[in-house]
């Protein structure tokens, strides 16, 4: 169905708005919303609100999972009074934040876990480019600690998810390998750290970050090691990019190559945008006041080029060079074994989750590791 109304889905979104706000009770709608937008940063507003107590501020603010499990195991906290806490912590967000996972999470402090594919089940998610199977995207914990993100996990994973959706892995909680039993049971572990990819390198925050957390680790007695990039430009170019297929590169250089997301040329964003009228998002930048930006483009087009679509044969060819350059990966993670140490590959690789610090609206342009 085609809209021809420019507004349609602009009415659509003000009735959507409008019934989410009719739907919050009154009380706790918040008054100064403006005022606390101003500000920047959206990390205080739950206490800047005004709608939570002190108390529901102690429940809502305690980052350790394990030990809120325990005080409503004591009854020191209710489960009516963790419940309201929580709602009502939840409908402050919907006034202000819409978060992802992993760049997010690291931009805000947090803990989080993007699993292996297939992990953890996905069937019913609302997405798009449904259908395309070539690298599957994947739901995980966003956490204020380590134990909220493995209580997550096992949770889910107890719920034997592969009953429910068919492409979940059927593979039980393993306590052992959570307790790393096959690599020295955690003691003296030999990690990698991948200061640069060779392709975006890490701002001074980021290596600072990670000499902070070299020192750290050969503190507690491990064993840490360079990581030596491998053909992260081939692996970018044939997986992560989101918006862009090209069918060459020659002009910048490149070997020519080709991704497989969007191998459709955008069809299938076009397609969902045609039904309401709305037009594709092309960008976060803000339509006032907008950052100004040293790129004369995203840095990912930069790389790739424009969009094309791409037959399926063209595809066989991208999942090819995928498993080629997994094997090419895995080898090259295996020969680490003769530099760790410990009679095995190395245990880990650390790097950023991004190579910047947070950034404006509209100026993450680059999303690889």
């Amino acid at each position: 169905m085609n809209v021809t109304e420019d507004t349609s889905w602009r009415t659509i979104c003000a009735a959507k708005k409008s019934a989410q706000l009719a739907s919050i009770p009154a009380e706790w709608i918040i008054k100064c919303l403006p005022e606390l937008e101003s500000q920047g940063s959206v990390r205080g507003v739950p206490a800047r609100s005004g709608l939570l107590s002190e108390r529901e501020l102690e429940i809502t603010e305690t980052t350790d999972v394990a030990l809120l499990l325990d005080r409503l195991h004591s009854a020191e906290w209710s489960s009516v009074e963790v419940t309201t806490a929580f709602y009502k912590r939840a409908i402050i967000a919907q006034q202000l934040v819409r978060p992802s996972v992993r760049i997010p999470s690291a931009f805000c402090g947090l803990y989080a876990l993007r699993p292996s594919y297939e992990r953890l089940p996905y069937c019913g998610a609302v997405n798009a480019l449904e259908g395309q199977e070539s690298i599957s995207s994947v739901l995980g914990p966003m956490a204020n600690s380590m134990s909220g993100v493995r209580i997550f996990t096992k949770s889910i994973i107890d719920a034997k998810p592969w009953t429910k959706d068919p492409v979940a892995l059927r593979k039980e909680w393993s306590e052992s390998e959570y307790r790393l039993y096959d690599h020295g049971k955690g003691h003296g572990l030999c990690f990698a750290i991948m200061w640069d990819n060779e392709v975006v390198r890490p701002h001074p925050p980021l290596q600072r970050a990670m000499a902070m957390t070299k020192a750290a680790l050969e503190a507690a007695g491990h064993k840490v090691i360079d990581w030596e990039p491998h053909r992260h430009l081939e692996i970018y170019k044939n997986a992560v990019r989101i918006l862009l297929a090209i069918d060459s590169l020659s002009s910048h250089g490149f070997v020519p190559q080709e991704t497989i997301f969007v191998a459709d040329g955008g069809h299938d964003y076009r397609t969902q945008c045609e039904l309401s009228g709305e037009p594709l998002i092309e960008t976060m930048l803000p339509t006032t006041d907008p950052h100004p930006s040293t790129l004369g483009e995203p840095f990912v087009k930069t790389l790739v080029g424009e969009a094309s679509h791409l037959s399926a044969y063209d595809l066989w060819q991208l999942h090819k060079e995928k498993r080629d350059l997994r094997k090419s990966h895995l080898d090259h993670w295996e020969r680490t074994i003769s530099r760790t140490g410990t009679g095995r590959p190395v245990d880990a690789i650390i790097s950023p989750a991004v190579a910047y610090t947070a950034v404006p609206h509209g100026l993450n342009t680059y999303v690889a590791t």
